[in-house]
């Protein structure tokens, strides 16, 4: 018997193009009127380090740039830029010879561009929101494992630029691929322990949820030298992030919220397909980059499904392939804690700092093949993640240019 289909121009059709219009009028609606939330919440609590140049002043006073950009995205076009002799009096943090990432967002006719981050931050008081703002600006971020922000310069009706820390070296997820031998277990540590800081002082002192720990988001400050210790890793790309109304204790470590489901699939902790998150999921999906950094491979056989909430439900964590022959009791037993499907017996960022494993000598040594020489299969064998795109919004469009696109929440691929 013929089955018959509704042709694309019929009713059902024109039901779903109306509901599709009617979802983007409500969002650009919402998005105007947090444009004009986020605004006035901006003038009055005067944030640090924002300076906005009414003409004819423009930021070429204060910051000169290359021509070629170091990257480019849907959201803004990041440059090498140096501070100009005006800009190093105006921002005294800010060296004259040294190079920082700049990154230009231009204004549209519909306004800036924003991720959840800026819904959250509309959620908190204005004293919430200017702690957080303090946070993340000046040294404390980046001394502690987080690129945070400098300045940023807004030139009304242009363009925002905003200034922060340049990362000259590979990202993680790129430093792994790359990799034909797995690290020293001593090595692995090291960087699991730089990662878990990181994301201890966004919980305890930033006060926020990052929501997509991943190893695109970890970056070497520099390239790795062959036969030297590796350079410190430092965590970016807060688009994602979620402001808290406090920062995180131990008492509170364990405290789930009720947000949008956002983050990348295969790094997404099994409460937050349910719609809940909070610290525990940002420990899940650093046990998940862990879990890969010590044996370059993925827990739960995540590779070998399609949906990751799945294999993860159908799974248990296994050590039992080659990559953990040598592995250490210790490694294991701390992943174990990461990765705890059960969020409040998962191990907080503290609990995990005092862990022994990583408690144990840090001494800094040459990267090299682990004992067995660490010989892994052709890049094209192995069952490793596909590198996923980045949030591209980053925390000053959110929080001064204001939004465009509320369509945010979205599982990255």
């Amino acid at each position: 018997m013929p089955v018959l289909e509704a042709e694309s121009h019929g009713p059902c059709s024109w039901c779903c193009k109306q509901i599709r219009r009617a979802r983007h009028r409500f969002a650009q609606q919402r998005a105007d009127e947090a444009q004009v939330a986020l605004r006035s919440r901006m003038q009055q609590i005067q944030p640090p380090k924002l300076f906005v140049l009414i003409a004819p002043r423009n930021v070429g006073e204060f910051l000169s740039f290359e021509e070629t950009p170091l990257g480019e995205g849907g959201f803004g076009t990041v440059f090498r830029g140096r501070p100009t002799p005006a800009g190093c009096k105006l921002v005294p943090e800010l060296r004259p010879s040294k190079s920082y990432a700049v990154k230009m967002v231009k204004k549209t006719e519909k306004g800036g561009l924003t991720e959840e981050i800026g819904y959250s931050l509309l959620s908190v008081s204005p004293e919430r929101h200017l702690d957080f703002m303090n946070a993340m600006t000046g040294r404390g971020p980046f001394e502690n494992g987080i690129i945070g922000f400098i300045a940023a310069f807004i030139q009304p009706q242009f363009a925002m630029y905003q200034v922060m820390e340049l990362l000259e070296g590979p990202d993680l997820f790129d430093f792994l691929a790359n990799r034909s031998a797995r690290l020293e277990e001593v090595t692995a540590r090291g960087l699991v322990r730089q990662m878990v800081k990181a994301l201890h002082y966004m919980h305890r002192t930033i006060g926020a949820l990052h929501r997509d720990i991943k190893p695109e988001n970890f970056g070497f400050i520099k390239p790795p030298t062959a036969g030297q210790p590796l350079p410190a890793l430092k965590l970016f790309d807060m688009g994602l992030a979620w402001v808290l109304k406090a920062p995180v204790t131990e008492e509170t470590a364990k405290k789930m919220l009720h947000v949008k489901r956002c983050g990348t699939a295969c790094y997404m902790a099994p409460e937050v397909w349910d719609g809940h998150t909070g610290p525990p999921s940002d420990v899940w999906s650093l046990g998940v980059v862990s879990f890969i950094t010590v044996s370059l491979e993925v827990p739960f056989k995540l590779m070998e499904h399609k949906q990751p909430k799945l294999a993860v439900r159908d799974n248990e964590l296994s050590f039992e392939s080659r990559a953990w022959a040598d592995a250490s009791d210790q490694s294991k037993q701390f992943l174990q804690g990461l990765l705890d499907k059960v969020p409040s017996s998962r191990l907080t960022t503290g609990e995990a700092l005092a862990h022994c494993w990583l408690t144990a000598s840090l001494e800094p040594i040459a990267e090299g093949a682990s004992p067995d020489n660490g010989v892994l299969p052709p890049l094209t064998e192995r069952r490793l993640p596909a590198r996923s795109r980045r949030s591209e919004a980053g925390l000053f469009e959110s929080m001064a240019m204001a939004p465009e696109s509320m369509l945010a929440g979205e599982v990255a691929t």
